[in-house]
């Protein structure tokens, strides 16, 4: 067997609305904003190319919505034209955001891009450019948005001598915080003669498991605050003896950032701009930094609660610090936006000063502190206190999910701190 080289990459929603971030007072970073799914594809190509890798498997969701926007298909058709002048075969599946069924612009595909069905399970052999069989890549596309039954019936294994590449978009094992489309078990794909299970529809990179390898790659840009960090793709070398090395290769065009602060030891309104300027002025030092879009949250307990609990005070700072970057965007393009200050901190309270208080404070603290130090009692208080939530059918799932000693506890010191803030708060 012959090593080789291929790119794994999935949901690369192109020409995402990235809803809430085009009404930024400058044109400069919503266009950057708007284009960096396409700019994250041209780094993914710009890749293949450099490192010639002989093909790529994209595990669906191309595109962003079923009616594909036309700027998505010619960008995505023009950028499969350059790997086709490299010889860089292309093999894709349909997920629920771009399923079969969609509308589409009547364009020519070149010979190098092949989309599997949804009839049924295909198997394509992928040549070498000396003409030497190198793998079998399977793949079956959604025919509809919903697809709620299991794929992995359609995947008929032909060879379990070769090495054999199957795309799948599904829900691996249920995960809550997506939608349960094609979910699969990894039990039922090890049971396949699969060398690599290339998978999609999750944001977040994993290798699920190696040896064989199941893996998602996460999305190639992050389209919110909730997708931080690193996107991109995995850079996949296969050598004569079937092993398999995964290297993550970044291709984000905007980094999604989330700092927080604590404010424990600020005494001032100055020390609170210092400490938003400094990371700031981070960001923008780091080797290599990207355009960034970052949020801040104050946190902590501090003299500084009721300044950032007003929320004119937060809105104000937040408007002078866009406002000052909007004139800052440097000519390369790189930028920092700030997209939001969130406030989650507490005044600063003595618990002991109220602990042998004959009124209800005292009577609080005291029965908090019996249930912090009896944890079947704790349990017990909380089966009672959300027996209601228990029977809801997505905040059942949750509180299943979270259910541990540990989670208990951080559940009742955060309910003893909000009532303490409220109580205190209303007697001033």
């Amino acid at each position: 067997m012959k090593s080789f080289r291929f790119i794994h990459a999935a949901d690369l929603h192109l020409d995402s609305p990235f809803k809430g971030y085009m009404s930024i007072p400058s044109k400069e970073i919503t266009v950057y904003i708007k284009n960096s799914t396409f700019m994250a594809l041209q780094a993914m190509v710009d890749l293949a190319i450099r490192e010639k890798v002989q093909f790529m498997v994209l595990s669906g969701d191309i595109f962003d919505l079923a009616d594909r926007s036309l700027r998505a298909q010619i960008r995505f058709q023009k950028e499969m034209l350059r790997l086709r002048e490299h010889s860089i075969q292309v093999f894709i599946i349909h997920g629920n955001h771009d399923p079969e069924d969609g509308s589409r612009a009547d364009l020519q595909w070149p010979e190098n891009v092949h989309f599997f069905s949804s009839d049924q399970g295909e198997m394509i052999p992928v040549f070498d450019r000396n003409g030497q069989e190198i793998a079998h890549i399977y793949g079956i596309s959604y025919p509809t948005k919903s697809v709620t039954s299991s794929l992995i019936n359609k995947f008929n294994i032909q060879d379990v001598n070769q090495y054999n590449i199957a795309l799948l978009h599904t829900n691996l094992d249920g995960n809550p915080n997506h939608d349960n489309y094609a979910p699969s078990q990894k039990e039922d794909l090890l049971k396949l003669a699969v060398n690599y299970w290339a998978l999609g529809h999750i944001h977040t990179r994993q290798i699920v498991h190696e040896d064989p390898h199941i893996v998602y790659p996460g999305n190639i840009q992050g389209r919110s605050v909730r997708e931080l960090g690193e996107r991109g793709c995995y850079l996949v070398d296969v050598d004569g003896t079937s092993t398999t090395q995964l290297t993550f290769v970044s291709l984000e065009a905007i980094r999604w950032i989330h700092n927080k602060i604590e404010i424990t030891n600020f005494q001032s309104e100055q020390d609170l701009k210092d400490a938003v300027d400094l990371q700031l002025k981070k960001l923008n030092g780091e080797k290599g930094n990207k355009p960034s879009i970052a949020r801040f949250t104050f946190e902590g307990r501090g003299p500084l609660h009721y300044f950032l609990n007003e929320d004119m005070n937060i809105k104000e700072l937040l408007l002078d610090y866009q406002e000052y970057m909007i004139d800052t965007v440097k000519d390369d393009g790189s930028f920092v936006w700030i997209e939001s200050f969130k406030v989650n901190t507490n005044p600063k309270i003595s618990k002991g000063q109220y602990m042998d208080d004959s009124h209800y404070l005292g009577d609080l603290l005291r029965i908090s502190q019996h249930l912090l130090n009896d944890s079947n009692e704790l349990q017990a208080f909380k089966e009672e206190a959300l027996l209601s939530m228990k029977s809801h059918l997505k905040a059942g799932r949750y509180l299943r999910d979270m259910d541990t000693e540990q989670q208990r506890i951080e559940w009742l010191k955060t309910a003893e701190d909000l009532v303490l803030h409220l109580i205190l708060e209303e007697g001033e």
